[in-house]
């Protein structure tokens, strides 16, 4: 600084907590609990067999003020059949347990220090915070609020 005093960057507290997240319990397993010629929506990828079906109609005119104006409509229809539906009925196969998934939190707090010309500290703001541990709303409040 123009005084001879300085700023510093000072970064910590960095850590990642992962935790796990609640498994959700499949619904007991029934043959043919569900039926297995099941529509499918048209973005669902496919687990069988079966069909898609789409149209696309393009109409165009121009209204009364000049502003041309095009309309786009699609639709689309499936059906397909659940091979996991029908061979686990018929063979008594139960679905596979589910694996548990994880959300990962990154947490760190970073501060500027402004410092006079003899090292004392004379300012600290923050510059970077984020969620601390547990109910803490700030990382930097985690680390420096003892």
């Amino acid at each position: 600084m123009q005084n001879g005093g300085a700023i510093y960057t000072w970064r910590g507290g960095e850590t990642t907590i992962r935790s796990q997240l609640p498994i959700q319990q499949p619904k007991p397993f029934k043959p043919f609990a569900s039926d297995p010629f099941k529509p499918t929506p048209p973005t669902a990828p496919s687990t069988g067999w079966g069909t898609q079906k789409s149209r696309t109609e393009v109409k165009e005119h121009t209204r009364s003020d000049g502003t041309f104006v095009r309309e786009t409509k699609t639709t689309s229809s499936g059906v397909s059949i659940d091979a996991s539906n029908v061979m686990g009925g018929m063979f008594g196969a139960k679905p596979a347990a589910p694996q548990p998934q994880y959300s990962e939190r990154h947490l760190s707090c970073e501060l500027q220090i402004t410092a006079d010309p003899a090292g004392t500290i004379t300012a600290m703001s923050v510059s970077k915070d984020t969620q601390g541990e547990f109910l803490s709303l700030s990382r930097c409040g985690d680390l420096f609020s003892s």
